[in-house]
């Protein structure tokens, strides 16, 4: 007669294994609440370069109530955005990507929405004035810059196209435009636009899309600091005393 041993998940009643998930689950979340920083990001390969995307965290302020019995309040100062970032390979035979030479482009939560409300049916098209008079706008020098702080009359256009290919495939392209002419080297004023590589390309694939929708899909609340307000909203209504209700009312 063979004997199995107790420890084994076949002669654990389905309770007890459930249990132990449950533990481990809980313990999983606790060591995650543990941790300060996090880095969530999502990437493409595509045949010349690698197409990623990772979120720019909203900005809040704080600021003291009015009265004692108030408290702090919160207040969005400036909305997140998602951060598509081209790299282009290394070329020849070497592994790896020319991290120094990416091209990025900051989407803000509208345009991530127009996004998916158009594709994967129709092209989108969106741009940024590098340089000129008066284009102040979006302060990230470091993810995205539309304006070198500085008036010029020197300009140029980071253009991104989104468009729908065959089975349901989407296309990805940036490239720096002047004057309606794609190919362009970025302006020698702008430290931190020195790609040479535009146009760059990535085709998503449809299962690759479907993942990206549900991203984006998912970050908008976040990035317009909606869910994390609405939770301090909440708290504040629950905790609050009175109400209109009648003596039969749980309010």
């Amino acid at each position: 007669m063979r004997i199995l041993s107790s420890t084994s998940s076949v002669m654990q009643p389905r309770f007890i294994q459930r249990w132990t998930g449950l533990v481990g689950l809980d313990i999983q979340i606790r060591s995650f609440n543990t941790v300060n920083r996090a880095f969530p990001s999502y990437s493409v390969l595509g045949e010349h370069c690698l197409l990623s995307m990772k979120p720019i965290m909203p900005k809040f302020k704080q600021s003291q109530g009015q009265s004692s019995s108030s408290g702090n309040t919160i207040s969005l100062l400036q909305k997140g955005r998602m951060l598509l970032e081209f790299s282009p390979k290394n070329q020849g035979n070497q592994k790896g990507f020319q991290w120094n030479e990416k091209i990025s482009f900051a989407l803000t939560v509208e345009e991530m929405g127009l996004l998916l409300s158009q594709l994967p049916h129709y092209t989108v098209t969106l741009s940024r004035r590098i340089g000129g008079e008066g284009n102040g706008g979006f302060d990230a020098s470091t993810y995205d810059l539309i304006s070198t702080g500085t008036a010029t009359n020197e300009y140029m256009d980071k253009v991104l196209t989104v468009e729908p290919g065959d089975g349901a495939t989407v296309m990805f392209q940036i490239d720096y435009m002047k004057d309606g002419v794609g190919g362009q080297k970025p302006p020698a004023f702008v430290p931190n636009e020195i790609s040479t590589f535009a146009p760059l390309h990535v085709i998503v694939e449809a299962g690759e899309w479907e993942v990206i929708s549900a991203i984006f899909r998912d970050s908008i609340p976040h990035l317009l600091g909606w869910n994390q307000m609405m939770n301090v909203g909440v708290h504040n209504a629950m905790n609050e005393r009175g109400g209109g209700g009648g003596d039969d009312s749980p309010y």
